[in-house]
């Protein structure tokens, strides 16, 4: 059974040469000489019920998959989320109630970065990243929490910046574009809590 699916458009920027070659080693079809190269090749991380993470290149013209690697990382994953650059990103573990950041290397491959933190709830089912990219937020089902976790300077998180409840069986915690709020939807409380968000202090 796959427990996550997460999805990274590779976007132009600092590093997309570098994003290329990495699709084009894999067996995509992406030139320099393309204007829109980088939007062709999004990379599709997937957490298995046997502790690893597998990264994939997803070719969006023809949906053709190719595998970069695999990453073990034990303490049962259920979801991550990655920064809109596409080098960090934050992981939960149900197993330890836990989360902990990643790197993800040129060729798209993750790895654990750093101390894994305390939830700070039960059984955490989502993690997003703010648009800022400088805070994960966790939500925790088994609880009801939500918490934010902020990235040090090397990529690390953080201990928890704050925590509350918003309802019972929290599944997801979104930050709007803006990023002035945090939408929890509630499963066992049938509700939506809006929380304000501050980006500066997370």
């Amino acid at each position: 059974m796959l427990a996550i699916c997460c999805a990274e458009p590779l976007a132009p920027g600092p590093d997309a040469n570098d994003a290329i070659d990495a699709s084009r080693d894999a067996g995509l079809d992406a030139s320099r000489d393309d204007a829109d190269a980088t939007t062709r090749s999004t990379r599709l991380y997937v957490a298995q019920d046997d502790d690893v993470i597998v990264s994939h290149a997803l070719d969006v013209r023809d949906g053709t998959l190719v595998e970069l690697g695999r990453t073990p990382i034990a303490g049962g994953a259920s979801f991550l989320a990655v920064d809109a650059r596409g080098v960090l990103g934050a992981l939960v573990l149900e197993d330890g109630h836990e989360v902990v950041a990643f790197g993800v290397d040129v060729g798209g491959v993750v790895h654990e970065r750093g101390p894994r933190r305390n939830a700070r709830g039960l059984g955490p089912t989502h993690v997003s990243i703010d648009p800022s990219g400088r805070h994960a937020l966790v939500a925790d089902y088994g609880s009801g929490d939500v918490a934010s976790f902020a990235f040090s300077s090397d990529g690390t998180l953080e201990e928890a910046t704050t925590a509350l409840r918003a309802g019972d069986n929290a599944h997801q915690v979104v930050v709007s574009p803006s990023g002035s709020l945090a939408l929890v939807p509630c499963k066992g409380a049938d509700h939506v809590a809006v929380l304000g968000f501050d980006a500066a202090t997370g």
